[in-house]
Parts: C-alpha cells; structure tokens; sequence
C-alpha cells in the first residue's frame, strides 16, 4: 500500500464502509475522495530523438462524422504564440496524438460487450460522484495539474523516480517546467507538463518539486507519450493513458464542447483489461462479481437533440454530449464511492495567482460557491441509457 493510499484511507475511514460486492456509504461526502493511480513499473525505453516538435491545436471541431477519427493541425513551432500559463488551449482543442482512440466517435449503432446490461448494473449501485474542487490555490482538490512547458522555461532533469522499484520511465530525461507550477493538492501528487520545446507529455505522480540550484525535479514515478502518436502507454495514471487527453477541462464546459472520450474510475475491478488501457487492475473487489475493467468503454445511447433537452446545467450536457460522441474508457479504481471523471487541477491557473477556471462555469450555470470548495453535481446521470460497448469498436475493428 502506497503512502497515498494510507493517508486516503486513514481520511475516510470514519465514513466510508466499502466493498464491491454492495458498497453501503453512510453519510460521506465524496467532494475529498480521490482514486487510487498506482503505476505498473515496468520499463519503458528512452524516446526517439525528435526534431521541433509541434504543440497541439487551437482550433475548435466540428462534430466529426460518426465513427471516423478526426484530427488538427497544430500551430507551428515553439514561438510566442505556444500555449502557456497565460494562454492556455480554448475549448475544444485537442492535443497532438492524432491517432489516440479517444478521438475515435462511437458509430450510430455500435456492437455491445456481451455483459453490457451486467456491467452497468454493477456500476449503477454505486452513482456518480460529483467534480469537487477547491477556489483558491492550496486548497484541495483530487484534479491533475496541467503546464504548458515552453523553450524559455527553466529546463530540469528528472531523478530520483524509483518510489515503484523498478527502472522510472522518465528517469533522466528532461522537461521544461514553468516556474511556479505546483501539483494537485491532494495526496497523489499529479503534475503533468505538455512540453512544446522537447515535444512530449510527461506525466508524474507523486511529484515532489524542482531543485533551482541542481536543475532537477523529483517525483514517485511518471510516464510520457511523444506528440504526433496515440497518448497510450504513459504511467503517470495506472491506465497508462495520457493525462492530456480524457480529463474534464473548464474550459471544454464554457466552450460546451468536449472533444474526446473521458476517462472515469470505479471503486474497484476483477480481471485483466484491454485495448486502450490493457493493464491489470490495481484494486481487485475480490467478490467475484462481474465489474467493469481497465479499457471498457461506456456509451450513452442519446442523440444530440435528446440530451440538448435534458433539465440539466450546461456543464453535464457538455459531458453527456462527450460520452454520446466518443463514450468514456474506465481507466482506474478506488474511489471509495461512486464513479468519478478525472478533471483538470484548478492548480493549473490558481498556482500563477490567475482566475480558477471552475469559477467562470460555476458562475454560468449558478452552481453554489460557498465554502472553500466547488462541487458540479452528477447524480443525474441517465443510466437506463448507459451501455458498455465491445472493444471493437475502440480498435475500429469490428466486422
């Protein structure tokens, strides 16, 4: 059991009594609970030499056509108009993976996971925890921390990566860090960097700072996946997906376009996963039931106009439209509760001393600010509609 993890369960052993085969919670408040990342440690080699890379797009889709794999053309170079703490991407953007399979829309009439009434049975007992996160930075928050790493930012070495045993993927490489940046607050420690100088994602976990002086960075463990590939394959969440594509983005919500599949974790999971995630899980249920694992792709069987008419604040449709359009992968476990979306860090702004993002949709859609923390409701998710997909369809590979 990792340090984050006792200190998760020391926090809510007074409210939470769990166990996959009939969770029962009493009285919790899901608004401090955070999924387990336990990375799986094993070697990863050293990337290819690149030349310039090129950061993601800035551009907003259109809804693609049903079943294709759109992608975007990126701006060109490291130069004054890359993305940074005070211009980050617009809603809707995408970054550089073009062959991720979250971009891949789910076609009008998918093929279904033989169990796909089981599985959702077995998630629908536990509901759909809210989005809670803090206002101000230090608060808590369970979120990850985005950067945008530049040409001009102090550039670290990354060591002691070894909190996993094992050889640290992203032990020795470099990666250019904004000054300032700082985790999320809660006990992971997730810190990701889109670094447009170097042309890769790092991923890290239980990151622990930069040393100015030495110029290294220290963290538990991490991952990276290069621009211009499918953002599979980093370990900065056990998923080994990339944290830049799947996360739930402000603003993605203000712009009412969220434009890839969402990543969501269970409380826990039996049995070996697939394509995209293709991991073991890393909290069993040890009840035998039969439960969703790593890779599954839940889809809500809506159309556009049904869910544009739903009661329901202009946060959640954005979301719905998103599991309508590209479905939403199970990419990790141990909530303690219910379901939960993995979303953006208000660190990501709050730590430069700029305007937390969640406020601006808070406001808009007259969601209560009160106390230290933000919480978007998600209980009203319509789970007769939620089906569980074949892995075909991820892999564009059904006959």
């Amino acid at each position: 059991m990792t340090l984050a993890l006792r200190l998760r369960v020391a926090w809510f052993a007074a409210v939470f009594v769990s166990g996959c085969g009939g969770t029962s919670v009493t009285g919790a408040d899901f608004s401090t609970q955070r999924f387990r990342d336990l990375p799986n440690p094993v070697p990863t080699p050293p990337p290819v030499a690149q030349s310039k890379p090129q950061p993601g797009a800035a551009a907003t889709p259109s809804p693609a056509p049903r079943g294709s794999n759109p992608t975007q053309s990126p701006p060109s170079g490291d130069s004054p108009a890359v993305f940074s703490a005070n211009n980050q991407p617009p809603g809707g953007w995408r970054p550089p993976f073009p062959s991720s399979p979250l971009f891949v829309t789910v076609p009008a009439s998918p093929r279904l996971d033989a169990r796909s009434a089981t599985k959702i049975a077995w998630l629908r007992q536990f509901g759909w925890e809210p989005i809670v996160t803090g206002k101000n930075a230090g608060t808590l928050d369970y979120g990850i921390a985005h950067y945008y790493g530049r040409s001009a930012d102090p550039v670290y070495r990354i060591t002691n990566c070894t909190n996993f045993g094992g050889d640290c993927p992203i032990a020795g490489l470099q990666v250019h860090i904004p000054r300032g940046a700082q985790p999320e607050t809660g006990a992971d420690g997730h810190l990701s960097v889109f670094d447009q100088a170097l042309g890769r994602d790092i991923d890290f976990y239980a990151y622990q700072g930069v040393d100015d002086a030495a110029r290294t960075v220290t963290a538990g463990w991490g991952g990276y996946a290069d621009f211009g590939g499918d953002g599979l394959g980093s370990e900065g969440v056990h998923s080994k997906i990339t944290t830049f594509t799947g996360i739930v983005r402000p603003a993605d919500l203000l712009a009412g376009n969220v434009p890839f599949a969402l990543h969501f974790a269970v409380p826990c999971s039996n049995g070996h996963g697939h394509y995209p995630a293709d991991t073991n899980t890393d909290q069993s249920c040890n009840d035998g039931s039969i439960t969703l694992v790593y890779g599954d792709q839940l889809w809500l069987d809506m159309s556009e106009s049904e869910i544009a008419g739903l009661s329901v604040p202009a946060y959640m449709k954005a979301i719905l439209t998103s599991m309508h359009r590209y479905g939403a992968y199970m990419a990790d476990t141990g909530t303690g509760g219910g379901s939960l979306f993995q979303f953006e860090s208000k660190e990501t702004s709050t730590s430069f001393g700029l305007r937390n993002g969640w406020l601006d949709v808070a406001a808009r859609d007259s969601v209560n600010t009160g106390g230290d923390t933000i919480r978007f409701d998600l209980s009203s998710m319509p789970w007769d509609r939620l089906k569980i997909v074949d892995p075909c369809v991820a892999r564009q590979a059904c006959l």
